[in-house]
């Protein structure tokens, strides 16, 4: 599954791997209600991210 700016955190968290990248990011509400919902986009817009950074850890969760 290639991962997107819309793709669901929820279904991104799925994968430990993939998981532990969004952790290490600061993004620690994998777990969370909006996991459900939201998109990583969102997600790490929330939290502060820039359009650029969004980007570089959206590339390396495709690279897993």
């Amino acid at each position: 599954m290639k991962i997107t700016k819309k793709s669901l955190i929820e279904e991104i968290a799925q994968d430990p791997k993939k998981a532990e990248i969004l952790i290490d990011a600061g993004l620690h509400c994998i777990g969370c209600m909006a996991s459900h919902f939201e998109n990583i986009g969102q997600g790490l817009k929330v939290h502060g991210f820039s359009d650029k950074e969004i980007k570089d850890i959206i590339d390396e969760l495709n690279k897993v």
